[in-house]
């Protein structure tokens, strides 16, 4: 878990064109005693995060795009949530959006991995059927493109399943959303810069599911 909360307020810290610094400076002024080095801890998965502290996350990752607690566990397909436990990434997220709680026994059955496969694979395929697409090449490359918060952003603006927008990305780009965002901006681009790019590609892939889609 503590993993998928590093990368995240990684990602998030860098489309903000905030430093390291910058975030445990804002960090300090709410009551964490964080010095840099635990930002880097942090991010690159060394030490686990606390309820507070992923509040404080959340709020002060605020002064760009809103930040909820669902985005600092985004883009996992599976987290551990003790040594024996996990939760799957969609169930993790409807849980944090209020929905219910559920867990499961690490390597439980293999029938349960499977049964979780198809199910992805029955969603991949209401995205191809929405686009009209029949690609398998495009399906391996979204399954495992780099995605995070700009997703879940371009699919509620959108009004499309989350899938639809990755899948739409790949097809339109060779690369997810958050690939293609990151690769047009600079590492130092303000967060002005970097929200005018992430719009900017809403719109391209707004145009391109309704040209495949249709306008319902």
């Amino acid at each position: 878990m503590r993993a998928v909360i590093g990368r995240n307020v990684q990602q998030l810290r860098k489309a903000q064109g905030m430093t390291a610094e910058e975030l445990g400076r804002r960090a300090r002024k709410r009551g964490l005693n964080w010095a840099t080095s635990r930002v880097s801890d942090l991010e690159n998965g060394r030490k686990p995060v606390s309820l507070a502290e992923m509040l404080v996350l959340a709020q002060v990752l605020n002064d760009g795009p809103g930040v909820a607690l669902a985005d600092l566990l985004a883009g996992a397909d599976s987290v551990e949530v003790t040594d024996t436990f996990h939760i799957p990434g969609e169930d993790l997220h409807r849980a944090l959006s209020g929905g219910q709680v559920h867990i499961y026994p690490n390597g439980k059955n293999r029938h349960d991995a499977r049964e979780r496969l198809y199910a992805r694979l029955d969603h991949v395929n209401q995205a191809f059927d929405y686009l009209g697409l029949d690609d398998w090449e495009l399906l391996e490359r979204t399954a495992i493109a780099t995605i995070g918060a700009a997703e879940d952003k371009a699919a509620k603006s959108l009004d499309v399943p989350r899938l639809v927008v990755e899948v739409a990305a790949q097809s339109l780009w060779g690369q997810s959303l958050t690939e293609r965002r990151d690769s047009l901006v600079s590492a130092d681009s303000t967060p002005q810069a970097r929200g005018h790019v992430t719009r900017s590609l809403i719109a391209e892939l707004g145009k391109y599911i309704k040209d495949r889609h249709g306008d319902d």
